[in-house]
């Protein structure tokens, strides 16, 4: 598959350039496969990419696939799953700025019906982020989430995404650029592919 895959770190972002490189593989039998439909872009990522995080003292470290947040399509997942192949899902966790994740199943959540890719990507983990405190406590991240996602339900919550169209993996270095530089408002959104679910949605959105 194609990625931003970080064999060192970089001085400049603009240098960012994808490369072909395994799929993932499944670490548990749990485990769900999903096509990445569009990522978002955060100063995290900046930072992760050039080294410049906390993480990167301790667990972000080269080799790594750039990005941290997501939404795509389920294409593989156990028969108990609530998150059958073909399911619309979006979440957080380093790996995104590619065309496949694997991840776990608590780490995802359903993306609105009223909701396109994008815009739940535009939300991302960024939604409920607690580092230790999430860790030590999940019920209180869980928690969390259940009220936000009322909160979309009711209508009282709209991502805002940045107006510049941000197309494949090439684009991701021009994007972290955008966002070093202050030129991004709202969420910058990278368009990984095109899917028919986020097409027919936005016609019925219109």
């Amino acid at each position: 598959m194609k990625a931003i895959h970080i064999d060192r770190f970089v001085s400049n972002v603009t240098d960012l350039k994808p490369s072909t490189i395994p799929n993932p593989f499944s670490k548990s039998s749990q485990d769900i496969h999903i096509k990445i439909t569009h990522a978002a872009v955060t100063h995290v990522d900046l930072l992760y990419a050039q080294g410049l995080h906390q993480n990167n003292r301790r667990h972000v470290q080269p080799p790594f696939i750039l990005g941290t947040e997501y939404a795509g399509i389920t294409t593989h997942s156990p028969p108990s799953s609530s998150f059958p192949p073909g399911t619309r899902v979006f979440g957080g966790g380093l790996g995104t700025y590619a065309e496949q994740i694997c991840v776990s199943e608590p780490s995802i959540r359903r993306v609105p019906s009223q909701w396109t890719n994008a815009e739940a990507c535009a939300v991302g983990a960024s939604g409920a982020r607690f580092g230790e405190d999430g860790r030590r406590d999940p019920q209180r991240t869980q928690d969390v989430w259940d009220g936000f996602m009322k909160l979309v339900e009711d209508g009282k919550i709209r991502p805002v995404i940045y107006k510049e169209d941000y197309w494949g993996l090439e684009a991701v270095s021009r994007a972290l650029e955008d966002v070093r530089e202050r030129k991004a408002w709202g969420r910058a959104v990278i368009r990984v592919c095109e899917v028919e679910e986020d097409k027919t949605e936005q016609k019925a959105r219109l």
